[in-house]
């Protein structure tokens, strides 16, 4: 039998233009977790020392071979910067560790979808990324 194929012209190209439509805010995109380029936006925030960038740099090579499902943000910008453009990007978790929260211990996570956030310990940080990621 003859295979036949018809093409109505709907390829990735237009289905991510309509996911970006649909799943937008006025910040950005809000990728919903089951297309999401990444499970996770890691974003460091400078400071003048340093520590932030070490700390964020080991939390990220502990990930293994979650890492690929993590988008870090070690640019060298501001924070006003960062966190604007991970609100555009709109991966569905951020995880932000800057120096206030690094000398409580903390980092703040973020829901992109609810704008929830809430602050972790930073010795759980790295199980929290790889749950996330294991369940894209």
């Amino acid at each position: 039998y003859p295979v036949v194929m018809g093409s109505y012209g709907i390829g990735i190209g237009r289905l991510m233009g309509t996911a970006a439509e649909v799943f937008a805010d006025e910040k950005g995109l809000v990728w919903p977790k089951n297309i999401a380029p990444f499970s996770v936006h890691l974003v460091a925030l400078s400071d003048s020392e340093g520590k932030v960038m070490e700390i964020v740099e080991k939390i990220y090579e502990a990930m293994g071979v979650f890492a690929s499902d993590v988008l870090f943000d070690d640019r060298d910008s501001g924070a006003g910067a960062k966190l604007a453009d991970a609100d555009l990007i709109g991966i569905p978790t951020r995880i932000v560790i800057g120096a206030k929260s690094l000398a409580e211990g903390k980092a703040e996570v973020a829901d992109r979808s609810t704008g929830e956030t809430h602050l972790v310990s930073i010795v759980e940080i790295p199980e929290l990324i790889k749950e996330l990621c294991a369940h894209h």
